[in-house]
């Protein structure tokens, strides 16, 4: 839904996308957090309620009612209050209830929840804030001790969104927007929100500070470029390799890279490849031959080497992958998921003549399972290695850079972006969507 429209006198800021939680699903996102700074913190989101006189959790953190962090509209005496709990071994060290009630099911509000046990006074060390205002009236009011520490930004835990810590029997019916988790600052809500001068209302700004370790930002936009949705049946596309041999490497150094999205695990799954084709040996294949997230890389029809360890990241989240052969010698050809090697071997083999297409979404040979989820921003470059170590993985479209011989999933058509303009065939019922890692999206959460 299209969240928010509002102008402000900074200009307009348009929320565009909401994502839509269904209680009756069973939705919500969950991450696990990182160890950041416990003691200060700042949440905020643009919340429209679906359902009323049930408990509807908007942000929690651990695993049971021992320890655990709860932000939620409660229920269910008095209904439909916004209730904020901080505890920790059993022992509730900070809890709000708001006096007033919060039913109108078409209207978006605003909620800020800060956390800041350093503060000497008492009272500031649990802050909320709805539509710009800070509420004061409480029917129940206590805060924590000076530099209590909480269990957000605490590695050991995982934090939710529209979902009771874990907990199927309680989940949040409604919409989110514009969520931002702030770690180590304690903020007030005109960092993200200011009063429309004109209208008078309450309306989003941009939040352009920093977000600490632990902390994250989720537009719940579909991204600002597209990708290619393969359905692991007979689905993939192919651009032909004898145009200017453009995937011949030699012995030179190249670069395959591109952004996946699984959406499967449990069997084979080939991300990508290309062959000589006819059972000859020269080929190049990126694949996970049990399912379990280790990447094998297969150079001339064995697996060349394989990734250090299962990648339990690669499911369901937008990955970076990235193979590369820089130079001559051992261990030249590295794979990076995300912008780090978790695998390496030696490949100074002579790659020329491949006659058969480079096919995108199942390996060169058409055979051993096929990629399910989404591909998008592939590229392939001969003659340089774009990454020669640890590296924060791109954060804008995919150009083409010297050396592209292909560069496609980024469009609303299947075409290639190199220079060589090269003819993608399809297969099946694969399709573009506008769904991208570029620009955050809500499957991004850190």
């Amino acid at each position: 839904e299209n969240a928010i429209i509002g102008a402000s006198a900074a200009g307009d800021y348009d929320i565009d996308q909401s994502l839509r939680f269904n209680d009756g699903d069973s939705a919500y996102l969950s991450a696990v957090q990182k160890n950041g700074t416990t003691t200060t913190w700042t949440f905020s989101g643009w919340v429209k309620r679906c359902e009323l006189s049930a408990q509807n959790p908007i942000f929690t953190v651990g695993a049971n009612n021992t320890n655990d962090f709860l932000l939620y509209f409660f229920q269910p005496s008095p209904e439909d209050t916004i209730s904020v709990t901080v505890r920790t071994s059993s022992t509730v060290h900070g809890q709000l209830r708001t006096t007033q009630l919060f039913r109108d099911i078409s209207a978006w509000y605003h909620i800020v929840f800060v956390y800041d046990s350093t503060n000497a006074t008492s009272t500031e060390r649990m802050r909320l804030y709805v539509n710009g205002e800070r509420v004061t009236a409480f029917t129940t009011e206590t805060y924590p001790s000076q530099n209590q520490v909480s269990i957000v930004n605490n590695s050991s835990y995982s934090m939710y969104l529209g979902q009771l810590r874990g907990s199927a029997d309680s989940n949040f019916d409604g919409y989110l927007a514009e969520v931002n988790l702030i770690d180590g600052q304690a903020l007030d809500a005109s960092n993200f929100g200011e009063t429309n001068l004109d209208t008078n209302q309450w309306v989003p700004i941009k939040y352009v500070g920093t977000y600490g370790t632990n902390g994250f930002y989720l537009p719940f936009s579909n991204g600002t470029s597209w990708s290619n949705y393969f359905d692991f049946s007979g689905d993939y596309i192919r651009v032909p390799s004898s145009v200017g041999a453009p995937f011949d490497f030699g012995t030179g150094d190249f670069t395959i890279e591109g952004w996946f999205y699984l959406t499967t695990s449990g069997s084979w799954t080939s991300y990508y490849g290309i062959s000589q084709g006819g059972g000859a040996s020269q080929k190049i294949n990126l694949y996970d031959s049990t399912g379990d997230g280790t990447l094998d890389v297969d150079i001339n029809g064995g697996t060349r080497f394989s990734s250090s360890a299962v990648l339990t990241d690669l499911l369901n989240k937008w990955a970076h992958i990235a193979l590369v052969r820089e130079g001559t010698g051992a261990n030249e050809t590295k794979l990076y998921v995300n912008g780090s090697v978790v695998g390496q071997g030696t490949s100074s083999d002579n790659f020329s003549g491949f006659t058969q297409p480079f096919t995108i979404g199942h390996n060169g040979e058409l055979y051993s399972g096929s990629f399910k989820g989404f591909i998008s921003n592939f590229r392939v470059v001969k003659g340089t290695a774009v990454y020669t170590g640890s590296f924060t993985p791109p954060t804008s479209d995919l150009t083409a850079i010297s050396g592209t011989q292909l560069l496609t999933c980024q469009n609303s058509t299947f075409i290639d972006n190199s220079s060589n303009n090269l003819t993608v065939t399809v297969s099946g019922d694969t399709r573009t969507e506008k769904f991208s890692p570029i620009g955050l999206d809500f499957s991004d959460d850190h």
